[in-house]
């Protein structure tokens, strides 16, 4: 999903796992609490004409990469939203 201030959101941390793992920069992670109080974290990318191709990769499921540096980028996401860290 992309907004008026030209960035990608998604609340799919493993797709941003993958967008950190494939050298796009996390601008932020922006919190919002659901009704039922749950923190939900919402990771917003600077947008790149390419990055929609990776996102596309990703979503069939063919989205070659370092298996290493995902797993470290999609840990540290967890922590970092866990303890409501932008």
């Amino acid at each position: 999903m992309t907004n008026k201030n030209h960035e990608f959101l998604t609340n799919n941390t493993s797709l941003a796992a993958y967008l950190i793992s494939e050298g796009y920069d996390l601008l932020i992670i922006r919190y919002e609490e659901t009704p039922r109080g749950k923190i939900i974290g919402t990771f917003a990318f600077g947008e790149d004409p390419q990055m929609q191709s990776v996102i596309k990769n990703f979503n069939l499921m063919n989205a070659p990469g370092d298996i290493v540096r995902y797993e470290h980028a999609r840990r540290n996401l967890v922590e970092r939203v866990l303890r409501g860290l932008s």
